[in-house]
């Protein structure tokens, strides 16, 4: 997509959504916004922007100018960001013709043509796909809000609440049901991103929403752009991450700066009252691997204190952390769930903990595992994360057992799912509530 008569200048200030003031040639022009969204971190004043002066054309106009695109400083350097959001469906539409833009077709089928602004249902889609074995519909979501932690670069959405975006989520499911194929496609429009997440601190329901589309077998697919001066194309496509959980991990390798930085006063106030010694700087970086969590998971602003019980807590409504540490690695997860997590070095085999603490049907499923070791810490760490998640610590091994079938491990507690990675010679367990 290109645009014609560019010219820069200096944002001043944003009156109302419409309208931006800026500064061009020592003058104030004012410019039509683009976009209704908040874009509060992108348009600060004194920022470099992008104007398409249509001063030259026929068409009469309420302004002179259309502040197009705007100049981030980044990690990176100076970032250029498209901030018309006419322009995701143009360049969805190009992309997907071009062959730049890939849905999950299947094998044989071939897009013939697109069209924009189809009604299915009571709402309205962006792009109606036609493909030589059916049609598609695809919502186009234009993203222009993004953060960075550890120099990873996530792009989010939406930057506002959207309840038209959740009905139109909604529909998109009742189109897959109904036989017809079914998209969510968001256009970043920045280039060189990580990674897709749905803005949790600002719309918790478009995520969950995100979620059931894709369980429904709607596609959610995101692509990043090649931003230049005049022109924004479609380029990468961006991996999506729909989870509303988010794990951090140190080993005692790994350097503690960066990961400290993110404490403030208040958190070393609060850690010096809880222990002394090598156990105050493991549950110091267990604070701080809480907040990266967090963090990571879109919540800047958190607080985290302790409960009666000791547990840590959020200032955030619904917003849930747990931490564990053990000699040579801490751990730590945030999620809009309870949550529980703990992490241990694999091994050895306690066979008098093992018969205390397993019921029958874990021992038989021990005893029958290659590792026993690994089999052993395996169950040790989900009942220690259980136990977080509800807060009864070790008495978890008197309510639930855990049984695997088909390579996943399962609770007994239908409304509790669990999961283990390991990492180095760890195993880290995370135990997750399916609601409040």
């Amino acid at each position: 997509m290109k645009y014609e008569s560019m010219t820069d200048a200096v944002f001043l200030q944003r009156p109302n959504r419409f309208i931006a003031h800026c500064e061009r040639n020592g003058e104030t022009v004012v410019a039509h916004v683009k976009n209704t969204g908040r874009c509060k971190e992108l348009l600060l004043p004194g920022v470099k922007v992008w104007l398409q002066d249509h001063r030259g054309e026929a068409k009469q106009r309420k302004t002179d100018f259309s502040l197009i695109a705007v100049e981030k400083q980044t990690e990176q350097g100076a970032l250029l960001i498209n901030m018309d959001s006419q322009a995701p469906n143009k360049i969805a539409e190009e992309a997907l013709l071009e062959g730049r833009i890939q849905l999950p077709l299947d094998h044989g089928e071939e897009i013939l043509s697109v069209r924009r602004e189809v009604i299915f249902g009571s709402s309205r889609f962006d792009l109606q796909v036609t493909t030589n074995q059916r049609i598609w519909y695809v919502e186009v979501k234009g993203v222009t809000l993004e953060d960075t932690v550890d120099h990873f670069r996530t792009a989010r959405f939406p930057d506002a609440p959207t309840e038209r975006g959740v009905k139109h989520i909604h529909e998109l499911i009742a189109a897959k049901e109904a036989g017809y194929g079914a998209a969510v496609l968001f256009i970043i429009q920045m280039p060189k991103v990580d990674q897709f997440r749905p803005n949790w601190r600002t719309h918790r329901d478009f995520g969950f929403a995100l979620q059931q589309a894709q369980k429904a077998g709607v596609a959610v697919l995101a692509y990043d752009c090649e931003v230049k001066v005049g022109e924004v194309t479609a380029a990468n496509r961006v991996p999506v991450e729909l989870s509303q959980t988010q794990c951090a991990l140190w080993f005692s390798t790994e350097e503690t700066q960066a990961l400290l930085a993110e404490l403030n006063d208040n958190d070393l106030q609060l850690l010096s009252t809880l222990h002394h010694g090598k156990a105050q700087e493991d549950s110091t970086v267990t604070q701080a691997l809480m907040k990266r969590a967090a963090r990571q998971l879109g919540f800047s602003q958190v607080c985290i204190e302790r409960n009666e019980k000791g547990a840590p807590i959020t200032n955030v409504a619904d917003l849930h952390v747990s931490g564990s540490h053990t000699e040579g690695c801490c751990a730590a997860v945030a999620s809009l769930y309870p949550v529980g997590i703990d992490a241990e070095p694999i091994g050895p085999l306690r066979e008098k903990v093992a018969k205390r603490m397993y019921s029958e049907r874990e021992l038989e499923w021990l005893y029958a595992q290659p590792d026993k070791d690994e089999a052993f810490t395996r169950l040790w760490t989900l009942q220690e994360a259980y136990g977080k998640l509800r807060g009864i610590g070790l008495s978890a091994a008197k309510e639930v057992e855990f049984r695997e079938e088909n390579g996943q491990m399962l609770c007994s507690d239908p409304h509790i799912t669990v999961k283990t990675q390991r990492q180095k010679n760890y195993l880290i367990s995370i135990a997750e509530s399916d609601s409040d």
